[in-house]
Parts: structure tokens; C-alpha cells; sequence
């Protein structure tokens, strides 16, 4: 058994000797000529291992393994299967080099700072790429391989990492700036991204309300303003160079009187209010206009123009100088039955105008006041005008006072009997007015029985009727009486006169 393991041992030592020798690429690869490996036993040929945009390691080539080089496999150092023609481990292609940014965080952890421009090998077949920090930021971030070569896939999913495809294309988009803060400070700043979110594309700002001035709780600052917020801020493109978001040009403020209810009517307040306004807006005022109820509330206190709908309703008026709103006073009228004849306010009917007239029962001269007319606000109704007399009111005293009469005094009417006109037993109360004189009428020397006293007797002729002697007037109380005497006795008279 031991002679026949012997025999077999021979036998392969004398196959071996009898093998030639691999071929392989040696030395600092200055000279690339295939030489044979000096050992029987080399099977494999180790070579510097080319890493994608970061170059060929360090180290030689030779005959063997990497580990026997003293070199890693796979990480500074690759291996490939020799043979006796050519040697297997040729230096690979690479492609022209190329540049692309370093970058690393500030020392107070808030932005990313460009560095150094490093140098990115390739193979020939590879494309150029770069790469930089994302769109949102992580100040634990590292850019990956000095900037050169791709993003790692879940940083660039994140946008933690962005990536380009030409030479030193990895620069960084500067930040926008914005004035930031309550406006005490006006200088623009850097906008620098948040932890986990995007850099900021807007700046933002407390709105102008025009009439009331800067909204609210809104400062100045980096970024778009939030949802829902659009009545208190507004926003802007941000640039790299300036401010969008500067300060709101204004002009001088002004001032305008709001209004309160007070006793059922609205009341001008007794201060003014101050309003603001941009560069170019006009001077407006508001107040409570004809058709102003108690229910109506003055647009922002007085400051401003009216909303057209209350303007078209007559609810809201304006003017265009400082506190021009003083709301014309109310009109006073003697109101009522007249057992009250104090001038009183006349405040507009819910919906209507506020009155400029004032209205009262018309005096018909010899019969007196109408019936069923009140002192009130308004104008007479239409066709009233036989009853009803008015006049333009004020806002001192009432214009429809009480009408002055002098004392009334009586006249007889007269009606028909027996086929005549006779005088009634009892006279009749005749009123005037202050400068009017005492008059009564009766039937003149013409009159027959189808005519009609005027006016109960109270007062003159109509003209008419006097040239034709159908009426007669005089001019004291009760004085109306003798048509009895002229009446008949005249025609008596005539008959007498005619038998002669």
C-alpha cells in the first residue's frame, strides 16, 4: 500500500514539472508586458481594484492572491485565473477624469458649505455624474464620495441627495433671502431650511388691510404663508440677491368718525378713529347713510369707502377728506296730536329715507284746522294737499310749528224755506288765521233759492258771485243777517213803486 502511494505521488510530481508556467501583469504596472509568475504554484494574477469615480487603489500587480500581496480582496485588490498566453490582469479603461464639489456642514449644524473640488475617475463606458446635498435638508447628511458619482438611492429617494450629469455641476442653489422677524431689523438674511424640510422658495409677510393698516400676529419671514391664512399674510417669489418681502409703502394716515346706537338712533362716536392707507390710496370715509337703520353697523369704523351694495341702498355714504363723516343731524318736527308741541328728532323708518320734511293739518282760512292730520316727519302724502301742508325741516328747531289764528268770531248760515232763503236761527264759529280779517257772506239781491252760501257764511264772497249780487259780504261777527230785509222788502218795494 505505502510503495503504491509513492508510485502515485511520483507520478503527479513528474506531471507538474512537465506544466507551463501562468502569465501576469508585475510591478507598479509601469511596464504592462505579460511575464511568466516565477512559481509553479501561481494559479491566479492580483491587480489594484479600479472603484467607480474614485480610482484605481493603491498597490502592484503580480502573480498569486491578494491576500499573499497583502492586500484585500474585492475591497483594494481583485484576482482573475491565469494561463500561459496572456496575462488576465490588464489595467482596465478608465474615461477621462473629471470634477465635481465637495460639501460638509457648518460648525453650527444650520447649512451645508462648499468645500474643496475633487478630482472623480471613471471607467470608460461610465457617465459623468456629481452629487450635492437635497432639497430637504439633514444636517447628519454626508455628501457621498466627496461629490462625485451618484446619490445613494434611498438619500436621493428622501431628497436628502440631488445628482447631476456634467463636470462640476454639483453647486448648490444659494438660499433666497428674506427680512425675517417683527421689522425691527430690515436687513435680508439667508434663508436656511429647517431639519427634514425643503429650503424655502417664499418669503412672507403681514398683509396691508387697506384702511386698518398691517395685520395682526404676522411677522416677517422665510417661507410661503400658511394654509388658510390669506386675509392676515401674503407671500412672494424669494430671490438670491434681496428681499421680496420689504416693507409695504404707506402714506399718511388720516382719520374718520365711527358710530354707535345711542336712544334708538346712531350716534356719531366723540373721537376719531385713525386709519391707514397705502402710497396710493385715497382719503375715504364712511357713515350711516339715508336709508341707515339701528341695525346698520358702520364699515371698518369709518375708515374707507362703503361696500357698493350698502352705498347702492342708500345705507352707507362716504366723503373724501379727513373726518368728513359727520352724519347730518336728524330733523326736528313737532309730532303728535299736538298736546306735545316740543320739537323732537325724526329718525328713519326701518328700510326708508330720513325725513327732510316735516307735514301738519293745513288751516282752511274761516273753517280751521283739517281733520285727521297729525304733526309728523315727512312730506305730506300724495294728493293730501287740501288737508295737509309741509315744510323743509332743520336740525335746530321744528318748521312746523303751531299756525297762529286770531280770535274766531261768527257768522249766520242760511238754508231754504217756504221757497226762500232764510237765515238760521243759530251762527257758526269761524276761525282765521292771525292777519285775517272778519268777513261773512250771504245771499246777495240776486241770490234765488238755488243758491248756496259759502263756507256756512264764514268769510267773503267768491268774486264771481259778489259782481253778480248773488253774494253779499261784510265785515263783523254775526253780520250776515240782513238778506232778510234786502231780500224782501226790496222786492216789495219795487211792486209799490211800480203801481204808481
Amino acid at each position: 500500500m505505502k510503495a503504491t502511494i509513492l508510485s502515485l505521488g511520483l507520478a503527479l510530481l513528474l506531471i507538474r514539472q512537465g506544466a507551463a508556467l501562468i502569465k501576469c501583469i508585475q510591478g507598479d504596472g509601469s511596464d504592462l508586458t505579460a511575464k511568466d509568475c516565477a512559481s509553479e504554484e501561481a494559479a491566479l494574477c492580483y491587480q489594484p481594484k479600479f472603484t467607480e469615480y474614485t480610482g484605481l487603489a493603491a498597490g502592484d500587480y503580480g502573480c498569486g492572491t491578494c491576500t499573499a500581496a497583502g492586500k484585500t480582496k474585492d475591497t483594494d485588490c481583485t484576482e482573475c485565473t491565469g494561463n500561459d498566453g496572456n496575462a488576465c490582469n490588464t489595467p482596465v479603461a478608465a474615461g477621462a477624469d473629471f470634477m465635481c464639489h465637495n460639501y460638509t456642514i457648518n460648525e453650527d449644524s444650520t447649512a451645508f458649505t462648499k468645500t474643496a473640488t475633487a478630482t472623480c475617475k471613471r471607467l470608460a463606458a461610465t457617465v459623468v455624474k456629481c452629487n450635492m446635498p437635497g432639497s430637504v435638508f439633514d444636517n447628519t447628511f454626508t455628501v457621498a464620495n466627496s461629490g462625485c458619482g451618484p446619490c445613494d438611492s434611498a438619500a436621493k429617494a428622501a431628497n436628502k441627495c440631488a445628482e447631476c450629469d456634467s463636470a462640476e455641476c454639483n453647486t448648490m442653489p444659494s438660499p433666497i433671502k428674506c427680512i425675517q422677524g417683527d421689522g425691527s431689523d430690515m436687513t435680508a438674511k439667508n434663508c436656511l431650511p429647517a431639519q427634514g424640510e425643503a429650503a424655502p422658495t417664499k418669503c412672507s409677510q403681514a398683509k396691508f388691510l387697506e384702511y386698518t393698516g398691517l395685520a395682526a400676529g404676522q411677522n416677517y419671514a422665510c417661507g410661503a404663508c400658511a394654509a388658510n391664512s390669506g386675509a392676515t399674510c401674503q407671500d412672494c417669489d424669494g430671490n438670491t440677491d434681496a428681499a421680496c418681502n420689504t416693507k409695504i409703502e404707506t402714506a399718511e394716515s388720516f382719520k374718520c368718525y365711527d358710530y354707535e346706537v345711542k336712544e334708538e338712533k346712531l350716534i356719531k362716536k366723540e373721537t376719531s378713529v385713525t386709519c391707514q392707507r397705502l402710497k396710493d390710496t385715497a382719503i375715504k370715509c364712511n357713515m350711516p347713510g339715508t336709508a341707515a337703520d339701528t341695525t346698520y353697523s358702520v364699515a371698518n369704523s369709518g375708515c374707507g369707502p362703503c361696500d357698493s351694495a350698502t352705498k347702492a341702498a342708500n345705507k352707507c355714504a362716504e366723503c373724501d377728506s379727513a373726518e368728513c363723516n359727520t352724519m347730518p343731524s336728524p330733523i326736528k318736527c313737532i309730532q303728535g296730536d299736538g298736546s306735545d308741541m316740543t320739537a323732537k328728532d325724526c329718525l328713519p323708518a326701518q328700510g326708508e329715507a330720513a325725513p327732510t320734511k316735516c307735514s301738519q293739518a293745513k288751516f282752511l282760512e274761516y273753517t280751521g284746522l283739517a281733520a285727521g292730520q297729525n304733526y309728523a316727519c315727512g312730506a305730506c302724502a300724495a294728493n293730501s294737499g287740501a288737508t295737509c301742508q309741509d315744510c323743509d325741516g332743520k336740525s335746530d328747531a321744528a318748521c312746523n310749528t303751531k299756525i297762529e289764528t286770531a280770535e274766531s268770531f261768527k257768522c249766520y248760515d242760511y238754508e231754504v224755506k217756504e221757497e226762500k232763503l232764510v237765515k238760521k236761527e243759530t251762527s257758526v264759529t269761524c276761525q282765521r288765521l292771525k292777519d285775517t280779517a272778519i268777513k261773512c257772506n250771504m245771499p246777495g239781491t240776486a241770490a234765488d233759492k238755488t243758491y248756496s252760501v259759502k263756507n256756512n257764511g264764514c268769510g267773503p264772497c267768491v268774486e264771481a258771485d259778489k259782481t253778480s249780487k248773488k253774494c253779499a259780504d261784510c265785515d263783523k261777527g254775526e253780520c250776515n243777517s240782513a238778506f232778510a230785509v234786502t231780500a224782501f222788502v226790496l222786492p216789495l218795494l219795487a211792486a209799490f213803486y211800480s203801481l204808481l
